[in-house]
């Protein structure tokens, strides 16, 4: 999700909403991203939960890519495109809503 915002009369100190909203979004990342990793350790693909998060970067919210990534790392698929077809698309085994 991309949000373009411009601060007007309202100013910063009213976007707490705005902030906790996109706090929650960021949380729910980290525990799908999670939940993805350990549908991958039982389908025998196990990856690290440390290579997902320093894939993503310091300070991003992990998601699929970054797990795509890590199992090309960890040689279980040879693309991003084979994780996503084999394992993260949305009806994939490994796939979390």
């Amino acid at each position: 999700m991309h949000i373009l915002a411009y601060y007007s009369c309202c100013g910063p100190a009213h976007c707490k909403d705005l902030e906790a909203t996109l706090l929650q979004i960021r949380e729910g990342r980290y525990i799908r991203a999670q939940a993805m990793v350990q549908k991958l350790e039982s389908l025998n693909k196990p990856i690290k939960w440390d290579d997902v998060l320093e894939i993503a970067g310091k300070g991003v919210a992990p998601c699929r890519p970054h797990v795509a990534q890590a199992l090309v790392a960890a040689g279980h698929v040879n693309s991003v495109e084979e994780a996503f077809s084999r394992y993260l698309n949305n009806s994939g085994p490994a796939y979390v809503a």
